[in-house]
């Protein structure tokens, strides 16, 4: 499919119900689509009453899948370091964007690199241990012990899904089941999806086997499996473990190039970087313009931290958010007073929100400012 098609689709769907974000991962190895769909929290409609509408906006497509989230929830996700959607829910991903809706949060690069380096960290000591159980099933089958060889692929299989999603979703699910952790990434890493399909009576009896694995050889006596599967989930288990470094090796290679991206984006937020002149010590003030604190002078690296900071913030929460996000708050603080009979107090904490107001729009104008480079950062 075309990107103008999808993007219809995309229109279609917000025509239908409450949509504040469409992004679509392109696959090219199976030629299929993901759409990731940002439902705002004002939706108050279950997402399974959502799904017929996706459907008849996709004409029931095979080639679209789709996932729902909670804006919220990827703004949550992203700031944990979810790098999955870091690398999903960008510029040339997006399909459609409801007119004001405010960007999702832009990591800074510093953040990046730590969570590329945790989530190697992390994939590296899971594989180290999910590949224990796999030398283990191979002394089991060995001995042709084939409760205790489905057990020891159990464990590889799904300690290898846990090493992943540790690693891309910043969190694992905490289950045993292999058909669980493979609806968890299927769709956003649909080359896991093909090991075990269950679209046969023969898949789903060997998933069924895996599934019951873990619980039967701890507690059933005299467990017993059909051993004509164990060559087949060998035979699953070793791509698993390669598809599963080809990710994290990807993920690096385009991490690498977020990285560099939002350096790119630092420089340019900093601001007075060239040019700037000396800031002047207390000896050296004019007679009369003595500073009531020495800390009122910073210096052009402080300003230029702070200003960063400053325009992160907006970055991450537009101006017309945060007046919003005030508005709600001083609401319920109107609501809670006129419950507990301070209404008195109402006069003097509208005049500070009013005040907050005309703070949060000139720290906006700020964040906009650069400093000519003749100039510098001479802010005293």
């Amino acid at each position: 499919m075309k990107t103008a098609d999808l993007k219809k689709v995309s229109e279609a769907i917000a025509g239908k119900i409450s949509v504040e974000k469409i992004y679509c991962l392109s696959h090219t190895d199976n030629n299929t689509f993901h759409l990731i769909i940002l439902i705002p929290a004002s939706c108050g409609t279950k997402f399974t009453e959502l799904e017929p509408f996706v459907r008849m906006a996709t004409n029931s497509n095979k080639q679209i899948t789709y996932t729902f989230y909670q804006t919220g929830e990827i703004r949550a996700a992203l700031r944990k370091g979810n790098l999955l959607f870091h690398l999903a829910c960008i510029e040339p991903n997006l399909l459609y964007d409801k007119q004001d809706s405010p960007g999702l949060p832009q990591s800074k690069a510093e953040n990046l690199l730590d969570w590329k380096s945790e989530a190697n960290a992390q994939f590296k000591d899971g594989i180290a241990k999910a590949t224990a159980f796999l030398e283990g099933a191979n002394f089991y089958n060995d001995k042709n012990e084939a409760g205790l060889t489905v057990f020891m692929l159990h464990q590889f299989i799904e300690l290898t899904f846990r090493a992943l999603e540790l690693a891309l979703l910043a969190k694992e699910k905490k289950t045993h089941s292999i058909t669980l952790h493979q609806e968890l990434v299927t769709p956003l890493l649909p080359q896991l999806g093909v090991l075990f399909p269950a679209d046969t009576s023969e898949e789903k009896e060997i998933l069924k086997t895996l599934n019951n694995a873990y619980s039967a050889v701890r507690y059933e006596q005299n467990h017993q499996v059909n051993e004509a599967f164990i060559p087949a989930i060998f035979d699953r288990a070793h791509p698993l473990q390669k598809r599963a470094e080809t990710i994290i090796s990807e993920l690096n290679t385009l991490l690498d190039i977020k990285i560099k991206e939002a350096e790119t984006l630092e420089k340019e937020l900093l601001i007075g970087d060239q040019g700037s002149k000396e800031i002047p010590t207390d000896s050296t003030l004019p007679p009369g313009n003595e500073p009531i604190k020495a800390t009122l002078y910073v210096s052009p690296e402080e300003l230029e931290a702070i200003s960063t900071e400053i325009r992160y913030f907006f970055l991450n929460n537009p101006d017309h958010t945060v007046k919003e996000n005030l508005w709600l708050l001083f609401r319920g603080y109107t609501y809670y007073t006129s419950q507990s009979g301070g209404s008195g107090e109402l006069g003097g904490m509208l005049l500070f929100y009013e005040q907050l107001l005309d703070v949060v729009e000139l720290f906006a104008k700020l964040s906009l400012f650069k400093f000519p480079p003749e100039t510098g950062n001479n802010f005293v």
